[in-house]
């Protein structure tokens, strides 16, 4: 598995800030900053839509790095005395990437900042099995500081020049007040796609990724620990930030599960193909089975002035629809999830854990 480090420029008192420095030369240089980071939200574009962070493409190189379709690539970076807060991949085409537009469609990869490392103060008597009580705090020699996750090239990029634009954000620690939100990170990294699994259309309704789990969720994975309201980029614009540490999924990730899929829009097609117009007619749409659908009455009698009257009352059963296949199904618990029967995701609408129509539990 390759690996890309995401190391911190060490500041005497203060938090530093993530800067990806590997694999060897494969990043674009940063627009305004002397040591390698950017300080400005993923969504703040100049007056021409250009991304903040990054260079213009000409001060790219992507033929430096290459990687295949399928290939697990690895990050790792150094806490730095930042709790908290999320990871996100997107990318666009090179030709494409000096502009906003196709990152915002193509989030693929989300997780956790904190994951692979740990969090906690330098306390007196901390030893290498006691737990610090200030879990939002600094970085200790005795816990691991270097936090790590792996991503997986996606299928749906045909052979060719991209750009992943990697953000952090959501975090606190700033200025020396662990209870302080940080302002986002950014930087980009320019490479090639060669070869690897088969190319495939990117889903309509395709979700990014998320690998939830962090030191604080005490191993639930379908959440990360976050700063304020930073559950999604440029939301702490200019710190310190006010606010308070909580847990859950990134919003962008809940917000695409609540509405089906396809917030992240289509994928990318090989720009060398060209397919004649299809001659086959368009499907015919299918019909959604109604059960129960029927008019039921009831009889009675009634007797005014001596006489009785047969009543006959209607009444008209609301139909109900058969399920869709493309609804989501509750798993029985958590459990269920986490063995594989049910795909682990997250509901924002009611917090609890769904199952994917295709997963083996149907």
């Amino acid at each position: 598995m390759q690996r890309i480090a995401a190391l911190l420029a060490l500041v005497p008192l203060v938090a530093a800030h993530t800067k990806l420095s590997e694999p060897s030369g494969p990043l674009r240089p940063m627009v305004g900053s002397s040591d390698g980071f950017c300080q400005l939200s993923y969504w703040d574009t100049d007056m021409f839509g250009h991304s903040p962070c990054c260079a213009r493409k000409e001060a790219g190189n992507p033929s430096r790095t290459v990687w295949q379709r399928g290939q697990s690539i690895g990050q790792q970076w150094k806490r730095m005395n930042h709790a908290a807060g999320f990871i996100q991949l997107s990318v666009a085409k090179y030709e494409n990437s000096d502009t906003m537009d196709e990152y915002d469609r193509n989030i693929f990869h989300l997780n956790c900042h904190e994951q692979g490392c740990q969090s906690g103060e330098a306390c007196p008597e901390l030893t290498g099995t006691s737990v610090c009580n200030e879990p939002y705090g600094g970085d200790n020699s005795v816990r691991p500081s270097t936090c790590s996750q792996s991503f997986t090239v996606p299928n749906w990029l045909p052979d060719g020049q991209y750009t992943i634009l990697w953000t952090w954000f959501g975090s606190g620690g700033y200025g020396g007040d662990k209870y302080a939100g940080q302002s986002d990170y950014s930087q980009c990294l320019d490479f090639t796609v060669s070869g690897g699994n088969s190319v495939q259309k990117k889903p309509d309704n395709f979700c990014p990724v998320f690998k939830g789990g962090d030191i604080h969720t005490k191993g639930n994975k379908n959440q990360c620990f976050y700063h304020g309201n930073g559950n999604r980029p440029g939301q702490c614009k200019n710190a310190p930030c006010s606010g308070s540490y909580q847990g859950g999924p990134p919003g962008q990730f809940a917000s695409c599960l609540a509405n089906g899929g396809g917030s992240s829009g289509g994928g990318f097609t090989a720009a060398s193909t060209t397919k004649a117009p299809s001659t086959t007619k368009a499907p015919t749409p299918t019909k959604v089975p109604v059960v129960n659908a029927s008019v039921k009455t009831e009889t009675s009698t009634i007797t005014k002035n001596g006489k009785v009257y047969k009543v006959i009352k209607v009444i008209h059963v609301k139909p109900v629809l058969a399920k869709k296949k493309a609804e989501w199904e509750m798993c029985s618990s958590a459990n269920e999830c986490l063995s594989g029967c049910c795909s682990n995701v997250w509901s924002s609408s009611d917090g609890k854990m769904k199952c994917h129509p295709d997963s083996a539990c149907k």
